[in-house]
């Protein structure tokens, strides 16, 4: 019996070592997972790789990107022939363009029509308002902007590190979770198929309400006090931004993207309980901010038509339909 099954684990041991050597031989899959890093540990501050180049894990065939950063931890799209007039663009994974080809990201596409400009788009997925303060205060007299644009998503100002913002566990990606599942499928393709395969069979069993759920974090739940407690940390950081933005000789833009607009009613959302309670904070403040929720609300009605199936993010539709309100405030901004 023991011989037996001693067999039978040598036989799979080899089986699972012929089929990794056959996927890397003839069906490579990326196994790179990083294309951000920690440069502060003590603030954990995570920002873009510098002068780095990402070819994207392979998960669906149709969304498989790559990604050039460059010396300002920015993503490159394309090459800039005005290298003088900066303008630095702060957001999250939407603005950074996730799982999006260059050509089809939204920032791209607003290059293209302010070619008079460079714009610096620094942009990280899972950044909030606490990240776009430390990055602009680690980077902005760097850089030397003409003007600071945040594209303010939902979540952004839940996603302040120092405090306990939700109401269970799932704060944590599944791989940060279990270590041994992310070494796996970091260092094995055969891991990875079997985690793309999985991903397929999951999503059929799904709700078709269930990609629309999934916004990078931005659906987190809040405790009421909590909601409130990062509503006022919010004011302090937006006035931060405004100080450090001055330093470096930048004018200051916030746009809220508007992307999963709602009724605006929600009691633990702190973006939209600041929105709510502060209309005049802005102008009060001396800072520029730009509404973009009445331009995407039949993206609003119809949000599986603009997200990419089973995650979430905007598809080339959805960035398009970004770019084309966005270019409106943009116009206001830049000319």
């Amino acid at each position: 019996m023991k011989k037996n099954l001693l067999l039978l684990f040598i036989s799979i041991f080899f089986i699972v070592i012929i089929l990794e050597a056959f996927l890397r031989i003839f069906y490579p899959i990326n196994l790179q997972s990083y294309y951000a890093e920690i440069i502060d540990k003590n603030k954990n501050f995570v920002a873009l790789k510098k002068n780095h180049y990402h070819k994207m894990d392979r998960w669906n065939k149709k969304y498989f990107a790559s990604y050039s950063l460059g010396n300002y931890r920015n993503r490159i799209t394309q090459l800039v022939k005005n290298e003088n007039e900066k303008i630095l663009i702060l957001g999250d994974s939407f603005t950074f363009g996730k799982y999006l080809k260059d050509k089809d990201t939204y920032i791209n596409k607003l290059q293209n029509i302010f070619s008079d400009f460079n714009f610096i788009n620094s942009s990280t997925p899972g950044w909030g308002l606490e990240d776009y303060y430390l990055y602009n205060e680690k980077f902005c007299k760097i850089i030397n902007p003409k003007k600071i644009i945040i594209i303010l998503n939902d979540g952004d100002l839940g996603r302040i590190k120092e405090k306990v913002i939700i109401t269970n566990n799932n704060a944590l990606s599944f791989k940060e979770k279990y270590k041994l599942y992310k070494f796996f499928i970091e260092n094995f393709m055969i891991a990875a198929l079997l985690r793309d395969n999985l991903k397929k069979i999951l999503s059929k069993n799904n709700n078709k309400n269930a990609a629309e759920n999934n916004f990078d974090g931005t659906n987190i739940l809040f405790r009421p006090e909590v909601a409130r407690q990062i509503v006022n940390d919010s004011k302090k950081l937006f006035i931060k931004l405004k100080k450090s933005s001055i330093d470096c000789n930048a004018s200051l833009h916030i746009i809220n993207l508007g992307w999963n607009n709602g009724d605006g009613k929600s009691n633990d959302d702190p973006k939209k309980i600041f929105l709510r309670e502060y209309p005049n904070f802005f102008k009060e403040n001396s800072i520029g901010f730009y509404d973009n929720s009445s331009y995407l609300l039949d993206v609003n009605n119809n949000k599986q038509n603009y997200i990419i199936k089973n995650e979430g993010h905007p598809n080339e539709f959805g960035a398009d339909k970004i770019f084309n309100s966005l270019l409106i405030h943009f116009n206001k901004i830049l000319i």
